[in-house]
């Protein structure tokens, strides 16, 4: 049984989200391919790069409206690169965590969506910190 439940982000402007309840924080990776229409060249069974897939699939498909969200760094390139998923290529980095943008005022929902996911992969995973700007102050 699916409801919907409004998220106040800010209690001085009422600033608020609506939510999906339960929410869905493990599609199959490809469903998250299919949806975000990623290329067939993006290597999901890297752990870090279905991660980033069901992010970037949350923060387009699980909530309303959409959450502008970038993936920059290593795992961005790989978006975009067929030669940087290629192994063979000798282009491809090891991933060791995710770069990710956002504005200042979907923060905490970003934040929120990046730490309850479930870790399913079997490697030492740690939130390195999370930067952002908060009333000019870094």
């Amino acid at each position: 049984m699916a409801f919907r439940v409004d998220v106040v982000l800010d209690p001085f402007t009422r600033e608020k989200i609506s939510v999906p309840i339960p929410l869905d924080f493990t599609p199959p990776p490809e469903r998250a391919r299919e949806e975000l229409g990623l290329g067939a060249f993006v290597d999901l069974k890297d752990p870090w790069m279905a991660r980033a897939a069901a992010l970037l699939r949350l923060a387009h498909r699980g909530s309303d409206p959409p959450i502008p969200l970038a993936l920059l760094g290593g795992a961005g390139y790989r978006l975009l690169s067929p030669t940087a998923n290629d192994e063979a290529s000798g282009l491809r980095r090891p991933l060791h965590d995710l770069d990710l943008a956002c504005r200042s005022k979907d923060r905490i929902v970003v934040v929120t969506m990046e730490q309850t996911m479930p870790y399913t992969f079997d490697t030492e995973f740690a939130v390195k910190g999370l930067i952002y700007d908060a009333l000019g102050a870094r």
